[in-house]
């Protein structure tokens, strides 16, 4: 499995994060993060996996339900979190200073998805929907009107996400069979799941007319977004 020399440390600090997995994902999770340190090691000019490589990798590469557990068992094994640092910080602050001063939810949520289709002009569609039973029901959003005000948990990307409790990047609609079409300039999209007490409680969802418009940037950044509007419900 390993192509390149690692920590040992590191390498040991991995095989107890992910020993606490669900059997049905911990192989499969265990080679994504196993690709993706190795290939940020690449990136970083440097012929040995590191901690900085592994870090950055859980956040990409490990389904979201379990992802604070795989956290918690870095820590224990001594690995220093804060190497990985959270793109756009700025915006991060912004958002949590709104709801940290927040009385009613809708507008908050309101302002939060305005602060981030300002900044970020590939984010054409941005909206939450709210999980009620087995369906999703659309709140607050910004962009064109959509009929899909709400969806089925066993339907679409938005109800992929919330079956597998983990974000899904979409890079092309036109070829995934799971994209309910809601506007024909759309070209690719990312949902990330809102969690409350490890429970899909509701999600962002966002649309760009840019095929291969989100990265792990975006994924790093919005799931931190999640965690902070988790906050809201």
């Amino acid at each position: 499995m390993r192509k390149m020399e690692w920590n040992e440390k590191v390498w040991l600090a991995l095989k107890d994060a992910v020993s606490g997995m669900p059997l049905i994902i911990r192989k499969r999770a265990l080679e994504k993060i196993v690709s993706k340190a190795e290939r940020r090691a690449v990136l970083r000019a440097s012929s040995i996996v590191d901690d900085e490589d592994l870090l950055y990798a859980i956040e990409v590469a490990v389904p979201a339900f379990v992802k604070p557990a795989c956290r918690q068992a870095l820590r224990e094994s001594g690995l220093d979190l804060d190497l990985v640092k959270t793109p756009y910080p700025n915006v991060l602050k912004e958002i949590l200073t709104i709801i940290d001063r927040s009385k009613d939810r809708d507008e908050t949520l309101k302002r939060c998805l305005k602060i981030l289709k300002s900044r970020f002009k590939k984010y054409e569609w941005i909206g939450i929907y709210i999980r009620n039973g087995d369906n999703l029901v659309l709140g607050p959003y910004m962009g064109k009107p959509t009929e899909h005000t709400v969806i089925p948990i066993s339907e679409g990307i938005c109800g992929s996400a919330v079956r597998e409790q983990d974000t899904i990047m979409v890079n092309d609609v036109k070829e995934d069979c799971r994209y309910i079409a809601c506007s024909l300039e759309t070209r690719s999209e990312i949902v990330v799941p809102i969690f409350k007490n490890s429970v899909p409680v509701a999600e962002i969802d966002i649309d760009s007319d840019v095929l291969n418009a989100f990265n792990d940037d975006d994924r790093i950044f919005l799931e931190k977004v999640a965690e902070i509007l988790s906050k809201l419900f």
